[in-house]
């Protein structure tokens, strides 16, 4: 969403202005594109790693452009290698999108070309995760490729026959099991419809009457300004799935709402951001693990959304007991 990394990404201008900006709105053009099936009413066959291919490539290209290596780089410009990366993620993608068919029946072999950009859209990948996420899910990562590589030398179970270098970078880059496994499938199918639909919510004032909700609900009992705040963050999540962009939007005007009622600066941060938090449990939109579990267990998201309602209230009951004492 267009609130979701406001707080860290770069204020670009000029000409990277414009291209972030189109970046920006071709993923999800892209995304509604392949999923509404239009290649299909008009003759065009397309794999799924395809369209995968082409996601990624788009966001890696956005998140190079848009997200700083460091929280203290300046915040206008964009360095030259971080230029290089976003075409080099762009071309990644491309390259998919535009040759699987033709190499569809050759996914083993193993071919210069594949291996080099195998490799690059693996560090591109761990970068990027890095950016956004942090330093652990790139070392969880990181263990697995090791483990991959260099199986023959752990004992008992563990102990495996290990992948040659080749071998891994065109698997993973090129198998249905590697980067285009479920998880980007979830993503770029799933994920991307509810985030674009929450988006078209929040611009047409679904945010402003879920605040006015809360004020008119909560608003006349003790500690009204926190229970608004933590009734306000529950009925955004049920749109955002994302804590984020909970705290961005919310926290606005709930946290300068609570200081002015007389809690203290670190509390009313607190409060917003813990009821904000739920709203990654608290369905319909939940975060994107839940749209995995759906995935991997192979069960109907609604069945996954109804079994997160119960711990969801009972996460903002617990919140509700907590400020009002």
């Amino acid at each position: 969403m267009e609130f979701e990394e406001s707080a860290r990404a770069r204020q670009l201008s000029g000409f990277l202005n414009t291209l972030g900006t189109w970046l920006l709105i071709a993923i999800p053009l892209c995304g509604m594109f392949f999923l509404l099936n239009v290649p299909q009413m008009i003759g065009w066959l397309v794999f799924n790693e395809q369209y995968m291919g082409l996601f990624l490539g788009l966001a890696l290209a956005a998140t190079f452009l848009m997200i700083p290596a460091k929280r203290s780089e300046l915040r206008g410009t964009v360095p030259w290698y971080d230029i290089i990366a976003a075409a080099a993620g762009l071309a990644g993608g491309l390259y998919v999108f535009i040759y699987y068919p033709s190499i569809v029946n050759s996914l083993g072999e193993i071919a210069g070309e594949r291996v080099a950009l195998g490799c690059m859209m693996i560090l591109l990948l761990a970068e990027a995760s890095r950016r956004l996420v942090g330093w652990p899910l790139v070392i969880i990562a990181s263990c697995f490729l090791f483990y991959a590589l260099f199986a023959y030398i752990f004992p008992g179970d563990f102990y495996g026959k290990g992948w040659s270098v080749n071998r891994l970078a065109t698997y993973l880059y090129l198998d249905a099991n590697g980067i285009f496994g479920q998880a980007l499938q979830v993503g770029a199918s799933i994920v991307v419809v509810f985030v674009i639909f929450g988006e078209v919510l929040y611009v047409v004032g679904g945010a402003e009457f879920l605040s006015d909700f809360s004020l008119a609900l909560m608003g006349r009992f003790r500690g009204g300004q926190a229970k608004i705040a933590i009734v306000s963050s529950s009925l955004f999540g049920n749109i955002s799935g994302s804590a984020v962009a909970n705290v961005v939007v919310d926290g606005a005007f709930t946290i300068p709402m609570m200081k002015k009622a007389g809690y203290p600066p670190p509390v009313a941060a607190a409060v917003e951001a813990v009821a904000s938090t739920g709203g990654q449990i608290m369905p319909p939109v939940m975060g994107a693990a839940a749209f995995l579990i759906a995935e991997y267990l192979q069960i109907p998201y609604a069945q996954v959304a109804l079994a997160a309602l119960v711990p969801a209230l009972l996460y903002y009951v617990t919140l509700f007991i907590q400020v009002d004492l």
